[in-house]
C-alpha cells in the first residue's frame, strides 16, 4: 500500500472514531437527569427528581412563595430535607408573612415527615403533618394527622399489589417503554400520556372540580427541562427558569385574569 493511501486510511479510521465518539456524548446527554421530572399527579405536573437531588448533593432546598408580585412581600418560607437517595425526609413549612425572608424552623405553621419502605419495584411513602397552627391561630397542642400513602415507579413494573397481593395499580407503556397509563383498582383511567413531539407532552386526567376528564400540557426545552404547564381544568398556567447549573431558581404560576404567584428556590448541599 502506497504511503498517500496509508494516510488516507488513517484519516477515515480517525474520522469514524471521533462520529462514534460524539455518538455516545449525545445519547449520554440526552439521559442526563434535570432538577424536574414530569409527575401527572402533581397540579402542575412536576416534582424535584430524586436522581438529580441525590447526584448533586443536595441536602437542603428553601422554597420562598410571593403573592404580592415578585419584587412584594415574602408570604411563606418552607424548608425540605432529603436523604442521600434524594427522597424528601421532612419538610418546614413556615409562617406567613414572616419579618424576613429567612426560614425560621420553630414558629412555624406545620412539620411534614416521609418515611419509605420498599416493596417489589415499587418506593412506598407514607406522610404525616404535624400542625401548629390551625384557622384559628397557633394551638395550644400540636395534632398529628395521616396524610396517605404514596408509590412510585421505580422498574417500569406494569402492576402494584397491595400487602395482600391484590392489584390496585395498572400501568401501560409504548414501545419505547414510555409510560402511557395508569389504571386503579377499579379499572379506572387515573390519567394517561400523550407525547405529542420531543417537547410537549399531554396529560390527561380526572378533575375533581369539574367531574371530568381534563386536558394539561407540560413543554420542554432542548436540555429537556420542563419549561411549562397549561392546565384547561383551572386555565392555570406555570413557568420554570434555570440557572446555568441547571437548578430551578423561579416558578411563575397565574390563572386567568390573575396577578401571578412567584416560588424562588436555594439549594444547600
Amino acid at each position: 500500500m502506497k504511503r498517500s493511501e496509508t494516510k488516507i486510511l488513517i484519516l477515515l479510521i480517525c474520522i469514524v472514531i471521533a462520529s462514534c465518539s460524539m455518538s455516545k456524548k449525545i445519547v449520554s446527554n440526552s439521559k442526563l437527569e434535570t432538577c424536574l421530572k414530569l409527575d401527572p399527579t402533581n397540579y402542575h405536573n412536576a416534582r424535584f427528581n430524586p436522581k438529580w437531588i441525590s447526584a448533586n448533593g443536595i441536602k437542603k432546598i428553601i422554597e420562598r412563595e410571593y403573592l404580592d408580585g415578585r419584587n412584594g412581600k415574602v408570604h411563606t418560607v418552607s424548608v425540605f430535607y432529603y436523604n442521600s437517595d434524594g427522597h424528601k425526609l421532612t419538610r418546614y413549612a413556615g409562617l406567613s408573612y414572616p419579618k424576613d425572608d429567612s426560614p425560621n424552623e420553630k414558629d412555624i405553621f406545620s412539620r411534614w415527615d416521609y418515611e419509605y419502605a420498599l416493596q417489589d419495584s415499587f418506593l412506598i411513602q407514607k406522610s404525616k403533618i404535624v400542625r401548629f397552627h390551625n384557622q384559628n391561630g397557633k394551638m395550644e397542642k400540636p395534632d398529628t394527622l395521616g396524610m396517605g400513602i404514596s408509590s412510585l415507579n421505580l422498574k417500569s413494573a406494569k402492576v402494584l399489589k397491595n400487602e395482600e397481593g391484590n392489584i390496585i395499580r395498572r400501568y401501560k407503556y409504548d414501545n419505547q417503554n414510555r409510560l402511557t397509563e395508569v389504571i386503579d383498582k377499579e379499572g379506572k383511567s387515573m390519567f394517561k400520556l400523550k407525547y405529542l413531539s420531543d417537547n410537549k407532552i399531554e396529560v390527561e386526567k380526572y378533575s375533581q372540580w369539574k367531574k371530568e376528564y381534563k386536558k394539561s400540557w407540560a413543554m420542554f426545552n432542548k436540555k429537556g427541562q420542563i419549561v411549562k404547564n397549561y392546565n384547561e381544568s383551572n386555565s392555570a398556567t406555570h413557568e420554570f427558569f434555570y440557572n446555568e447549573k441547571g437548578e430551578l431558581i423561579e416558578e411563575k404560576s397565574y390563572f386567568k385574569g390573575k396577578e401571578p404567584n412567584y416560588f424562588t428556590y436555594e439549594y444547600i448541599k
